[in-house]
């Protein structure tokens, strides 16, 4: 036997349509077999045309399992009607019946109304719960955001949960107003006699589609670029993370619904998982944790200190500015890369031993290149990567846009740089006496390096 899986959007008050569905479905041969949160089971058999029909029970678990004693009660008045029960979902049941006029389950509009205000006000409470953390969580997000703007933008998966977050909030504030603004017309209706407004399952689902295929365009995104960052580990990680996380969820509701837990006891156990998950979570955030480094290809055991070397593939060297460092113990090449739809970011520096190994002062090069692939993102870019005041210079050395200029507290000299699509924010002792031809092998550099 056959079977296909379809992906619900319906709600509680979508009952016209799931019935619409489901004979539409049947009609071409697939008949429902079971129900899930996310997906329903269609098994293959003769098409047919069959009438469906929704009717709601209050006292119904949401989680599912075996049927209550009211419930099989209704089946079996159901069945004395012609309607054979099919499958719950939520609180709502379904029927059907291969009659060509069949008796309405429902005959009472107004007690069909109460019946399912009974059914929303049980999850009201939960929804708002969720909507108040949705929103909380872009809080969170906007707030470091604003204090790692470039980290946040050149990052694929803060791209990610800047999508999930204020997208889930919005299927939610939707919910919750399509749910008023039906129940209102709902009303007007059945007090001049008339049935339940239709739903608005069409717009509903339209809005839930768009949102789940950008989602799915992020997480995409997110995937191939941190494969071409070199984080396949850390997108490995990250998923395991995610489906561990679905994992102490679902295991655990699956675990007491099995052994008949009522539903009081699996919603609070639900709640309270996903209360500790979702703190959990706003802690991680705030901290921002520093996760440990990767491990050193050597270490250089110095006089006073241990150092640890790094030969990271860099898109610039001192050597490549005709800067030696021969006769020097070691070099240490290190970076931080991070790439989005939007702008690529790499951090780098090429740095020899401290002071204390070695008499004088010893040559180094860091740098901070930023690819703007979001024309509407280059001033900002330009105006969040410096981390202190410069001023605007005239140095027609690097044939650029425009070169801003500044020191550290030490008098070190610092450079930012503006090309066209590329930004250099550069430190170096180097700076001042670099050459008309040094610069041109830096500007070359950078911005051929993301090509």
């Amino acid at each position: 036997m056959k079977y296909t899986y379809r992906m619900s959007f319906f709600r509680p008050m979508d009952a016209d349509a799931v019935e619409r569905y489901l004979s539409r479905m049947a009609r071409k041969g697939w008949f429902l077999s079971k129900t899930g949160q996310m997906f329903w089971r269609f098994r293959r058999g003769e098409p047919a045309s069959l009438t469906y029909a929704v009717t709601y029970f209050p006292e119904a678990s949401v989680y599912g399992g075996p049927m209550t004693l009211a419930q099989q009660e209704l089946a079996e008045y159901c069945a004395t009607a012609g309607w054979e029960y099919v499958a719950q979902w939520l609180r709502m049941q379904i029927y059907v019946t291969d009659r060509p006029n069949p008796v309405p389950l429902e005959t009472d509009e107004r007690q069909k109304l109460e019946t399912i205000q009974a059914v929303f006000r049980k999850n009201l409470r939960v929804n708002l719960l969720l909507l108040a953390l949705y929103l909380l969580q872009c809080l969170l997000q906007s707030y470091n955001i604003s204090r790692n703007l470039l980290q946040y933008l050149s990052s694929p998966a803060a791209l990610l949960f800047l999508t999930i977050w204020p997208a889930l909030a919005l299927l939610m504030t939707e919910n919750l107003l399509a749910w008023t603004l039906w129940l209102r017309r709902s009303k007007r209706s059945v007090e001049r006699g008339g049935s339940c407004a239709p739903s608005f399952f069409r717009l509903s689902r339209g809005m839930e589609m768009g949102v789940t295929a950008i989602i799915a365009v992020f997480l995409l995104q997110s995937l191939w670029y941190s494969l071409r960052s070199g984080r396949g580990s850390a997108v490995l990680v990250g998923g395991g993370f995610a489906v561990l996380l679905l994992l102490l969820i679902y295991v655990p509701v699956w675990w007491m619904r099995e052994r008949g837990f009522d539903e009081e006891s699996i919603r609070n156990v639900t709640l309270l998982i996903g209360g500790v998950l979702i703190v959990g979570i706003i802690v991680v955030a705030l901290a921002q944790p520093t996760f440990q480094p990767i491990e050193p290809a050597w270490w250089y055991e110095g006089e006073e200190a241990r150092y640890g070397i790094y030969d990271d593939p860099i898109p610039l060297r001192l050597e490549d500015i005709g800067v030696s460092t021969e006769g020097l113990p070691y070099s240490t090449f290190s970076r931080s890369l991070s790439r989005s739809p939007f702008l690529s970011k790499i951090s780098a520096d090429h740095t020899c031993p401290p002071e204390e190994e070695l008499p004088g002062e010893q040559p180094y090069l860091e740098y901070t290149m930023v690819h703007v692939s979001f024309p509407p993102l280059y001033d900002l870019c330009r105006q969040e990567l410096p981390w202190m005041e410069m001023e605007l210079v005239e140095d027609d050395r690097w044939q650029a846009e425009a070169v801003y200029a500044a020191s550290l507290s030490d008098g070190s000299p610092v450079l930012l740089v503006c090309w066209e699509k590329d930004l250099l924010l550069l430190y170096s002792d180097l700076i001042p006496q670099l050459t008309e031809e040094q610069a041109s092998v830096i500007r070359e550099a950078v911005t051929s390096y993301w090509k």
